[in-house]
């Protein structure tokens, strides 16, 4: 779950044409999966600022509970964001 007091930029979306919110969250951690058949780059936590981002169900705007996912830069965050949301607008 997101951190508000982490939110870097937000904004929102329509899916079809329902407004949608989605932030980006800037932390210091960037979460591994734990998972020991994983190699290790991707199965350990890491120290490192990344930027994870939440989009809130469809024609939900502030309660950003979909992951998708977490990036070493504002850019790569965004652009991913958008290749999978579409036209996002930044506020």
């Amino acid at each position: 779950m997101y951190k508000k007091e982490k939110i870097f930029c937000k904004g929102y979306w329509f899916y079809e044409e329902v407004k949608t919110g989605i932030v980006i969250e800037i932390s210091d951690i960037m979460y591994g999966t734990g998972d020991m058949e994983d190699d290790i780059e991707i199965r350990e936590d890491k120290i490192v600022k990344c930027y994870y981002i939440w989009s809130a169900p469809a024609g939900i705007i502030n309660e950003y509970t979909v992951g998708l996912g977490c990036y070493k830069s504002i850019i790569d965050a965004k652009n991913y964001a958008e290749k999978k949301c579409g036209k996002i607008v930044w506020e």
